[in-house]
């Protein structure tokens, strides 16, 4: 038994069930309140990122309203990413199990949350909100089930695997161009992926390198003949010991082995 499943053994009755739900009702409800908020929009989202300098002024919610934010303001688009973040989150509780999705997401918001102190200490970043934080879920869930396929622009089917791949890059951008901020936020977003299905995919890549070792040791091994004999089709692969000469009297030139060569016309007629 491993140790994630002993605290999942004894915490498991402190899990909150059906945890993506709850997020998709508080983005909701948040959402409810910008409509209700009118043209005050920017001073509502505002009260509810996280930052921390309004933190240490006694605005305490700040740690976990940030992660409620809805990650766009058009209806329509929200109504499909609360959906999906819905399912997926829901597929990776089924999977998992309760306390161990509320694991992964508390250690992607203490994640998140870290880097949040880091640059109020010591980089004067901006507030954070929670869009690459929930981004986690939906790079566990293409992991697990890459070829789940979703509706692009509601027409496309596409693999999920091709959308995280670009999530991937997007995230490799970042962290090969982005300030230290950005790239210590993109970090954080990512550690929950990384301990839960980190040594899966190490595996995988081990996996991966071993398969193209041996196919390059098939190739390798069944090779493409240097010589080959005209007459019978002898190679120094089907016999090492074999030799071969040019006949440079054929037209084209054509090699033989050693045996064929003997009893070949041109040979033959020099001999005479």
């Amino acid at each position: 038994m491993t140790t994630l499943d002993r605290l999942s053994a004894r915490l498991c009755r402190y899990a909150i069930p059906h945890l993506g739900l709850v997020l998709v009702l508080g983005q909701a409800i948040v959402y409810v309140g910008l409509l209700a908020a009118g043209e005050r929009t920017g001073q509502f989202l505002g009260r509810l990122s996280l930052d921390l300098s309004k933190v240490a002024q006694g605005e305490v919610w700040r740690l976990f309203s940030y992660v409620l934010v809805p990650p766009t303001e058009n209806p329509f688009f929200l109504f499909f990413a609360l959906l999906f973040l819905w399912f997926t989150a829901g597929a990776l509780e089924t999977r998992w199990g309760a306390f161990r999705f509320n694991l992964f997401v508390l250690i992607g918001w203490l994640a998140t949350l870290a880097v949040a102190v880091i640059g109020w200490k010591w980089l004067g970043s901006k507030p954070v909100n929670g869009a690459l934080f929930l981004g986690s879920i939906f790079l566990a869930f293409a992991w697990l089930w890459p070829n789940h396929k979703i509706l692009l622009f509601f027409v496309i089917p596409v693999a999920v695997k091709w959308l995280a791949l670009l999530t991937w890059i997007g995230c490799g951008v970042g962290l090969l161009v982005g300030d230290l901020g950005t790239k210590l936020m993109i970090v954080a977003s990512i550690t929950n992926f990384a301990i839960f299905c980190g040594a899966d995919v190490v595996r995988w890549l081990r996996r991966g390198k071993q398969q193209l070792s041996q196919a390059v040791k098939v190739v390798a091994n069944e090779g493409v003949a240097f010589h080959r004999c005209a007459a019978c089709g002898m190679t120094e692969l089907k016999d090492p010991n074999a030799r071969f000469r040019m006949c440079t009297e054929c037209v084209p030139a054509h090699e033989f082995c050693m045996v064929c060569l003997d009893g070949h016309t041109h040979r033959v007629n020099k001999q005479a």
